[in-house]
């Protein structure tokens, strides 16, 4: 197993069985343009898709900023301190950004207005910018996939106004994901006659199939009163060639959304519109159910199903309820989440907690089964077997609170945690095979202050956790220097135990423009970007590792002979991260 030469010595003693295979680590293309890029699923054809994050150079609008607004002046005098802290001298005023093109033209204007659009992004009168899109891969091409975003009026290129994700892609190509619509910027007179700039948008989200030729199909909520919502998570293609999308729609407006947006979204001091987005943002709003649309050959919507929830609100219960469906087999099992009445909450029986569990035959199934010790949970995979993985977040004994990992057997009835790589080690569980092999990431460090992750896979029935970066070479074999990756998410594991993920490694620092950074001596500065890579299980015997540290001491002092790794503290199991 790729580990330190003491900790193999200590895993012989104590483990009779390693995991029995290695993996080769490929680096899919990174998009142009920004510092992330991330993949989320792939079918066994190896079309994968994607999302980034970091986006250079975004545009901003700055034709509507008040420059003397309190909210802007402020957030300007708190960078400054920043600056003034670290010794640095800020390079821009206020003044720069309004008449002399500063945003253009400096990095550190860019980047503070980046932030300040941030910091106000929940209003209604400021720009809103996402700096991220979905992508999809197919071979050695990596490419932006736009869904309903468009042209912007007010500069180059799109608006860069949604929250665009693609979710899953089916054997034939087919993309389930969702997306939400632009914002429009329009002018508003409000109830004093002031006239102000707003920016619109006329619903939430829209779940979407995209064709394997490109064409797009839109969800439809069951609930389109004031915009109403949906998302598409998965997608499966059946043998008779039709599709099952698992997702989540509107069904109603909650009590308590209605009472709110009726008191408040009377278009004195803002439009109805930017409130009535105010008001949605938050899930209190709409009720929504778990759906699972059937499409046929030719995408036609042939049934929509609300699967429902696994409890049923009392009439006096004016809170939002919510439901979803992650994850569905060709057996039309959904995997997801409901709200249930459990143990910890029959003394307050207007509540209900979030469970994981399963959508089948018209009903709600919470698995794993809920004890005192649960809190909440999702189920977020489902194989052809009827084993579903998941994740709750639950009490650990001694250890305060922690998210494990589990699967359920449903035909067989049988059920397992999937801890982590220590007590109260944080776990995500994101796939599963048919062959029982699982995938996610796992904290390994209890420093409360960096709770760094690594990938693992998993087999049922081995009951072990395996670091896969214990599963990859020492060295690079083109160049033999150490190897510069550490993986950190496994988001997907084919049938062919073909694993795509999430690595880091070190780069230069770019600002928000794009731009090499320097610290105050002109020294080029670096830091850990995310990079997509494919795994591919091969032959070959698992590797004895030295952690950095040790490897240069025992070149040093080869003459001590082994014993005298004994002596060293800097032996570890896993690979440190390049700083």
């Amino acid at each position: 197993m790729k580990r330190t030469t003491l900790a193999a010595s200590i895993a012989a003693a104590f483990c009779s069985q390693a995991f029995a295979a290695t993996y080769q680590l490929t680096e899919l293309p990174s998009m142009e343009g920004v510092k992330h890029t991330y993949v989320a699923d792939a079918n066994e054809s190896g079309f994968a898709i994607g999302q980034t994050r970091g986006v250079f150079n975004l545009p901003i609008d700055l034709s509507y900023i008040d420059y003397e607004d309190s909210s802007l002046t402020s957030f300007y005098d708190q960078v400054k301190r920043e600056y003034e802290l670290i010794d640095k001298t800020i390079t821009f005023t206020l003044d720069d950004i309004k008449n002399n093109n500063a945003v253009a033209t400096n990095a550190d204007a860019h980047s503070f207005m980046m932030r300040y659009l941030t910091a106000q992004s929940s209003n209604g009168e400021i720009q809103k910018l996402v700096d991220g899109f979905a992508i999809t891969f197919n071979g050695q091409q990596v490419q932006e996939q736009v869904l309903f975003d468009t042209a912007s009026s007010d500069y180059d290129g799109l608006t860069r106004s949604v929250s665009n994700f693609l979710n899953s892609v089916a054997e034939d190509g087919t993309i389930a994901g969702w997306d939400s619509s632009p914002f429009a910027k329009t002018t508003f007179t409000n109830s004093d006659g002031d006239q102000l700039t707003q920016f619109e948008t006329p619903w939430f989200s829209r779940g979407i199939i995209i064709k394997p030729s490109g064409e797009k199909v839109t969800l439809d909520p069951k609930e389109a009163t004031l915009g109403g919502y949906t998302k598409a998570m998965d997608v499966v293609h059946l043998d008779d060639g039709s599709y099952l999308v698992a997702g989540q729609s509107s069904v109603s407006i909650s009590k308590n959304g209605q009472e709110l947006y009726d008191d408040q979204c009377k278009g004195e001091s803002q439009s109805i519109a930017v409130c009535r987005w105010t008001r949605q943002r938050s899930e209190t709003f709409y009720n929504a159910n778990a759906f699972l649309w059937k499409l046929d050959a030719d995408f036609n919507l042939i049934e929509a199903t609300d699967l429902g929830l696994g409890l049923t609100p009392f009439d006096d219960e004016d809170n939002a309820f919510v439901s979803g469906g992650l994850a569905v087999n060709k057996n039309g099992i959904v995997a997801g989440f409901s709200p249930i009445r459990t143990p910890r909450t029959n003394d307050n029986e207007k509540s209900g907690q979030i469970v994981a569990g399963y959508f089948k035959d018209g009903s709600f199934t919470a698995a794993p089964k809920v004890n005192d010790d649960f809190e909440s949970g999702k189920a977020v995979d489902i194989n052809e077997n009827n084993v579903l993985i998941g994740n709750q977040f639950r009490r650990i004994e001694g250890n305060g609170t922690s998210t494990v990992g589990f699967y359920v057997d449903i035909n067989n009835n049988v059920e397992a945690d999937i801890g982590g790589f220590f007590l109260g080690s944080d776990v995500a569980v994101e796939s599963i095979n048919n062959s029982g092999y699982i995938v996610g990431q796992a904290e390994v460090d209890k420093n409360t202050s960096n709770r760094r992750r690594e990938a693992f896979i998993y087999k049922m029935g081995d009951e072990k956790i395996t670091n896969i970066n214990n599963l990859l070479p020492c060295k690079d074999p083109a160049t033999g220097e150490n190897f510069k990756y550490t993986v950190a998410e496994a988001n997907k594991i084919t049938d062919g135990n073909i694993i795509y993920g999430i690595a880091t490694k070190t780069v230069e620092k770019r600002n928000t423009k794009g731009e090499v950074v320097t610290d105050v001596d002109g020294k080029v500065e670096y830091e850990s970007i995310a990079v997509p890579v494919v795994l591919t299980p091969i032959a070959g015997e698992l590797e004895t590792c030295l952690a950095p540290e040790v490897e240069l001491y025992e070149r040093k002092s080869a003459s001590w002979g082994w014993l005298s790794l004994l002596m060293l503290p800097l032996v570890h199991i896993r690979r440190k991260m390049k700083a």
